[in-house]
């Protein structure tokens, strides 16, 4: 597998990770009869900060694997 696509897919699950802790709020708020952004908020720290570090981390990688296939491709274009 190529270090673009790797660095690619770990944005992706960067991103997936960042969306599920939205979605898993809004699910667990969906049983509420009151729902506002303070009650939504609430649920959100209830959470915990686990999906946003593990999106955070993913995040980094997989700019970092980009980062580097660029450096990769431009260093092997000067030594042509």
């Amino acid at each position: 597998m190529s270090i673009r696509v790797l660095g690619a897919v770990l944005i992706f699950i960067s991103a997936m990770l960042y969306c599920t802790r939205y979605l898993s709020a809004a699910i667990m708020g969906s049983s509420f009869k009151n729902s506002d952004h303070i009650l939504f908020d609430n649920l959100l720290d209830s959470l915990g900060y686990g999906l946003t570090i593990w999106a955070l981390i993913a995040l980094i990688a997989g700019i970092s694997l980009l980062i580097l296939a660029e450096y990769r491709e431009k260093s092997s274009d000067k030594i042509k």
